[in-house]
């Protein structure tokens, strides 16, 4: 992470201002057009509230972000699976029901 921080530290202050922000998400080409989405990122990780990232508050600010990206990862997984799941189920409980009913194909009876 110390390498993403040198690429937003434009100035090599070692410190990420409002500044470096806008030089970094113009040269991407991201289009966060207002200082309020930018200032919100600072503030977001601005542990000592100068209005400056340092890089101790970077990587902490990074590594909450990405441990949230990963939780919602998880999250739609779970329910992913869960979903998954209940069409098995929901399948199975079918298939149960023709066979109750002697309704099996021959193909099905073989699965």
């Amino acid at each position: 992470m110390g390498l993403m921080f040198d690429m937003f530290d434009i100035d090599k202050d070692g410190y990420i201002s409002i500044e470096d922000l806008h030089h970094v998400f113009d040269a991407l080409d991201v289009g966060i057009e207002a200082n309020a989405g930018l200032m919100d990122m600072i503030t977001a990780g601005d542990l000592n509230g100068d209005g400056l990232l340092s890089k101790a508050e970077f990587v902490e600010y990074m590594r909450e972000v990405s441990k949230h990206a990963l939780d919602e990862k998880g999250e739609g997984k779970r329910k992913e699976d869960a979903k998954k799941e209940k069409l098995r189920s929901s399948s199975k409980r079918e298939m149960m029901l023709k066979r109750l009913n002697g309704e099996l194909t021959q193909q099905e009876t073989q699965s």
